[in-house]
């Protein structure tokens, strides 16, 4: 994950679908030369081809077949995205966390129940901050967004036994000691909000 530039990582502006569907593109070290299902997404954006890819391997899109790039995501839609983009990597998935645990356990929507469900039972989503919520329509902040790659890469990617390339290694080290250090910067202490 970036930032916004070379000096700006932006930790609480909102995620959008887009940003995170490329964040996904760039952990897969992939290509797309497929071309577009969805009428709005336009060409040549830095999105455009991440968004071909998650199409294509079933990642992202929608029935109305728009994929809404600009919209913010929310913490039930990342769950789905995350949990998708694990069965695309053929990784285990069978880690099925108490929904019921949280107060709003029961607002997710039909959609997302199994994601989120996987995410709890895995680790990657722990709860919202002191209320401990699972907020499920709630916007993820870039912050929040990092937090879950982060996890998602330690949780999933490494202790699935999987033998990350050279490339991989420095991208999870890297991001690892990037967010670390943006988030203690920013906030004095590492962000337990996820």
């Amino acid at each position: 994950m970036t930032g916004l530039n070379e000096t700006i990582f932006a930790p609480s502006q909102k995620l959008s679908r887009a940003e995170f569907t490329t964040i996904l593109y760039r952990m897969a070290q992939t290509e797309s030369d497929l071309r577009s299902p969805f009428p709005r997404c336009k060409e040549g954006e830095f999105y455009s081809d991440a968004v071909i890819w998650a199409n294509s391997i079933g990642v992202q899109g929608n029935m109305k077949m728009e994929f809404r790039s600009i919209r913010h995501i929310t913490r039930e839609q990342i769950a789905t995205l995350l949990y998708r983009y694990a069965q695309y990597q053929k990784k285990d998935i069978s880690a099925e966390g108490d929904l019921e645990k949280f107060p709003d356990g029961g607002k997710v929507s039909a959609f997302a129940k199994d994601a989120m469900k996987w995410c709890v039972g895995a680790g990657l989503i722990q709860g919202n901050g002191l209320d401990q919520t699972l907020a499920p329509q709630d916007k993820v902040s870039r912050a929040v967004g990092a937090a879950l790659i982060l996890r998602y890469m330690e949780k999933i990617e490494i202790s699935q036994k999987r033998i990350p390339n050279i490339g991989s290694l420095c991208l999870i080290f890297g991001l690892s000691f990037s967010i670390t250090k943006i988030l203690f910067v920013l906030f004095g202490k590492a962000v337990s909000q996820t």
